[in-house]
C-alpha cells in the first residue's frame, strides 16, 4: 500500500494543495516578558498564513520551522481522529458470542463495528486477530470488504494498529485481513486526493507490516520536489537527528538551492543548511561549494541566523568556504552586540566554525574579542540560564585561540553547576569542561578559581581518552588502529629499541596518545624517556626539564583532524602543537595523507627528516 502512495502522489502538487488551506493567525509569547523579541529569521508571510501556537517558556527565540513547513505542506486533516468508538465488550461470555456469529450475513458496517467493540476487551487480555475465534468475523470481512466506504477502511485500519501485535504479518486471519484491505486501498486510491492518500497511508505504516525504504523512495521522487518541498523533507531528517545517507538526494538538493539562491527562502535554506552538515557528504565538496559561491552573493538579504547555518555547512564538510566565513563573520560581528539580533547560540556557533579552521576574518570590531565581551554581559544571563552548555562550548572555542575568562571558568568548573547541568557520573562530563580544566594547567599559571575534583578528572579522563592499540587487542584493528601501529613501528626502526619510546596522554585533553622520544643535547643519541611514572592518566605531563635533554612528542594527525583533501591541521591541532611546546615538546606532526602514500622505507625517512 505504501508503495502504491508513493507511486501515485505527485509530490510536486504539495505547494498547490497546502495554499488552499485556511490558517489562523500567529500569536507568540516569550517568557512572558513585556519587552517583545523580534524573530530572528524574517518570516512574515510565515506569521500570516499558520496556525496559532504559544512559544514554550524553553525557548527564547521565535522557531518558525516548524510553521513553515506546515505552510508549505497542510496535513491538517492527518490529525483528525475519524474512529468512532463501538459497543465496548466487558465480558468473556459477550466477547465469545459475538465472534461465534455468522458474519457473512452481516453488512461491512456491522463488520467493522464488530472489530471496533471487542478491541479493549482484546488489549485487556492480549487477544490478537490471529485467535481462532475470529475466525467468523473474518470470514465475513472477506466477503464484504469491497463495500467498505472510504471513512470505514480508515476506521478498520486504526482498529488494527491498536491491537495486540501478532507473530507475524503472515499470522493466521492477520494475513487475510491486511492483504484484502490491501487489494481494496490499491482499488479505491485511484479516486482520492492527496490528503486522503496521506491519511491512509500513514496509518498502514502503523501496522508495521513491512520495512518501507523511505530514503530509496525519497530519491525517486527528489527531482520533482521544489527547493520549499525539499527543505521540509530535510527539516525531518534534522529534527530526527537522521544522516541522508544517498548522495543523490543531497546533491539534488544542492542543486536546486543552487538553482534558486536568488529567491530561496531563508528559512528553506536553513533546513537544507543544517542537513548537509549534519550528513556530512565529503564526497559532494565540489558540488556543494559551488552553491555556497552562488549563495555568497546573496548573503544581504538573509539573517543572520541562515547565514550562520551557510557558514556552518563547513563543519559538516570538514572544509572552509573562506570567502562565505569572511563575509558572515563581518555580518554577525556588526550586531553582535543586540541581543535580538545574534543569540548567544549563535555566538557559540560562530566561535565553533572560526576556531575548527583556526579562521581570523579581521573583522571590525575583532569577532573574537567581541564575542568574549557578549559572554560577560548581564543581558545575557537569560540565555546562559536557558542554554546552560552553550558557555562551556564557547569557552572552549576561544580556548583554541589562547582567549580565557578566569572569571566564567570559575563559574564553570564549579561541582555544583557541573553537578545541576551534566549529573554526578564522570561518564558524563562533557570534553569542553575537562579540555579547559587541562588548559589552565599549561596556558593560566595566575588562575585560581575553581578546578575539576581530582577523582572526577581521572575518572572522566578514561571516559574521553582512546585506549592506545596492540596487535593482540580483544577488538578488531580498526584503519585508525594500523595507521598508530604503523607509525609506531617506524618509529622504532628509527631509534632502534622498543625501550626508546613511550607512548601516553601527555595531554590528556586530547584523545589520541603521542609517541615521546627523549635525546641527550650532547651526545645527540636517543635516550629512554623517563620521570612519567609519577604521573596518571588526566594529568597534563610535563616532562624532566634540565638542559640537558631534548624531547619530542610525535603527534599522529588523522582524516579527522586535518582539512578535507590537503595537509592543514584543523584548530584542534593548531592549539595541541601550542600546548606541546609550551609544556616542553618539539611537536613531529606525522599527517595521515602524507605518511600512507610512502613506501616503508620512506616513512622512515619522513619521520626521520622530521626529528632531525
Amino acid at each position: 500500500m505504501l508503495k502504491h502512495v508513493l507511486k501515485n502522489v505527485k509530490l510536486k502538487n504539495l505547494e498547490s494543495v497546502a495554499k488552499n488551506r485556511s490558517c489562523y493567525s500567529l500569536s507568540i509569547s516569550i517568557l512572558n516578558k513585556a519587552k517583545v523579541l523580534k524573530p530572528n529569521l524574517k518570516a512574515q508571510n510565515v506569521l500570516d498564513n499558520c496556525y496559532r501556537f504559544t512559544a514554550s517558556n524553553a525557548k527564547l527565540f521565535y522557531d518558525y520551522e516548524n510553521a513553515y513547513a506546515f505552510n508549505i505542506i497542510n496535513k491538517e486533516s492527518l490529525n483528525k481522529n475519524t474512529l468512532i468508538s463501538g459497543n465496548k465488550v466487558n465480558a468473556l461470555e459477550e466477547f465469545n458470542n459475538i465472534l461465534s456469529q455468522n458474519w457473512r450475513e452481516s453488512s461491512a458496517t456491522e463488520i467493522v463495528k464488530a472489530f471496533k467493540s471487542v478491541k479493549n476487551y482484546c488489549i485487556q487480555n492480549e487477544i490478537n486477530i490471529s485467535d481462532t475465534r475470529f475466525d467468523n468475523l473474518v470470514d465475513g470481512l472477506m466477503d464484504h470488504c469491497e463495500n467498505l466506504t472510504d471513512t470505514e477502511i480508515i476506521e478498520l485500519l486504526v482498529c488494527l494498529s491498536e491491537y495486540p501485535l501478532c507473530d507475524s504479518y503472515t499470522s493466521h486471519n492477520f494475513h487475510d485481513v491486511w492483504s484484502c484491505l490491501d487489494d481494496i486501498c490499491c482499488w479505491k486510491m485511484l479516486d482520492w486526493n492527496l490528503d486522503k492518500m496521506f491519511i491512509v497511508a500513514n496509518i498502514w505504516y502503523t501496522l508495521r507490516l513491512v520495512d518501507f525504504e523511505y530514503e530509496y523512495a525519497l530519491e525517486k521522487q527528489i527531482n520533482n520536489m521544489s527547493v520549499d518541498e525539499m527543505a521540509v523533507v530535510a527539516m525531518g531528517y534534522f529534527k530526527t537527528r537522521t544522516k541522508i545517507k544517498l548522495m543523490p538526494i543531497l546533491e539534488s538538493m544542492a542543486q536546486r538551492v543552487s538553482e534558486n539562491s536568488k529567491t530561496i527562502h531563508e528559512i528553506s535554506l536553513t533546513a537544507i543548511a543544517k542537513i548537509i552538515r549534519h550528513s556530512k557528504p565529503g564526497k559532494l565538496v565540489p558540488q556543494v561549494h559551488s552553491m555556497l559561491d552562488k549563495l555568497y552573493e546573496e548573503l544581504d538579504r538573509l539573517s543572520n541566523l541562515s547565514c550562520l547555518h551557510v557558514a556552518l555547512i563547513g563543519t559538516g564538510l570538514q572544509t572552509p568556504h573562506k570567502k562565505t566565513l569572511q563575509k558572515v563573520s563581518e555580518k554577525i560581528v556588526k550586531d553582535i552586540s543586540i541581543v535580538e539580533k545574534v543569540r548567544f547560540k549563535d555566538i557559540e556557533r560562530l566561535l565553533n566554525v572560526l576556531s575548527m579552521f583556526d579562521f581570523d576574518p579581521k573583522t571590525e570590531p575583532d569577532v573574537y574579542k567581541a564575542a568574549y565581551i557578549e559572554l560577560h554581559r548581564n543581558e545575557r544571563l537569560e540565555e546562559l540560564i536557558l542554554y546552560p552548555r552553550c558557555l562551556p562550548s564557547a569557552l572552549n572555542y576561544l580556548s583554541l585561540r589562547n582567549i580565557y575568562s578566569h572569571e566564567l571558568m570559575n563559574r564553570i568548573l564549579d561541582i555544583e553547576y557541573i553537578n545541576g547541568i551534566y549529573g554526578k557520573g564522570s561518564k558524563y562530563l562533557p570534553r569542553d569542561l575537562f579540555s579547559l580544566n587541562a588548559s589552565i594547567d599549561i596556558e593560566c599559571p595566575e588562575y585560581t578559581g575553581n578546578r575539576l575534583p581530582v577523582q572526577l578528572k581521572y575518572k572522566a579522563a578514561k571516559w574521553l581518552t582512546d585506549f592506545i592499540p596492540t596487535y593482540d587487542q580483544h577488538t578488531k584493528i580498526t584503519a585508525t588502529d594500523k595507521l598508530i601501529l604503523d607509525i609506531i613501528d617506524r618509529v622504532k626502526d628509527i631509534v632502534k629499541d622498543e625501550k626508546l619510546i613511550y607512548v601516553d596522554h601527555v595531554l590528556p585533553h586530547f584523545s589520541r596518545a603521542d609517541i615521546i622520544l627523549c635525546k641527550d643535547k650532547k651526545s645527540g643519541k636517543f635516550v629512554q624517556p623517563l620521570g612519567f611514572e609519577n604521573y596518571v592518566l588526566g594529568d597534563v605531563m610535563f616532562p624532566i626539564n634540565d638542559g640537558s635533554l631534548e624531547w619530542f612528542a610525535i603527534v599522529i594527525v588523522g582524516w579527522n583532524n586535518t582539512i578535507r583533501e590537503s595537509s592543514l591541521p584543523l584548530g584542534n591541532m593548531i592549539m595541541k602543537k601550542r600546548h606541546l611546546e609550551k609544556v616542553g615538546y618539539h611537536p613531529v606532526f606525522v599527517i595521515w595523507n602524507e605518511f600512507l602514500r610512502l613506501s616503508k622505507e620512506d616513512q622512515i625517512n619522513y619521520i626521520f627528516k622530521k626529528l632531525d
